[in-house]
């Protein structure tokens, strides 16, 4: 796996600032598998929120239709991943994204258009 996580330095209750770190991750997570010449199916959101026990987090999956290290397509992938969480109000603590099933680039399908 390939993993990119961002602390904030103080728990994160807007939403916008947490969009722009998920971004920052995103580019993070797609240049290191392009560096390592890799490709990913699966592309993991974790979500820790800021609680009384500071330990409270929640992790979605999601499939992608094909290997890729194409930033824009992780980009789009973990916005809708944490667009589905609904955290308007919520205070995170931190975000990560882990890039799964990993595969060899040179040996990914391409679709040419």
């Amino acid at each position: 796996t390939v993993d990119a996580e961002h602390r904030f330095e103080r728990d994160e209750s807007d939403a916008a600032r947490r969009q722009a770190a998920l971004t920052h991750l995103t580019e993070q997570l797609g240049a290191r598998l392009r560096d390592e010449r890799q490709t990913c199916r699966v592309l993991t959101l974790t979500v820790q929120y800021a609680d009384r026990t500071g330990h409270t987090s929640i992790t979605r999956s999601r499939t992608l239709p094909e290997a890729t290290a194409h930033t824009p397509r992780l980009r789009a992938t973990a916005h809708t991943l944490h667009g589905a969480l609904g955290l308007q109000r919520a205070r995170v603590r931190s975000l990560a994204l882990r890039a799964g099933e990993l595969g060899d680039a040179a040996s990914a399908s391409r679709q040419l258009t």
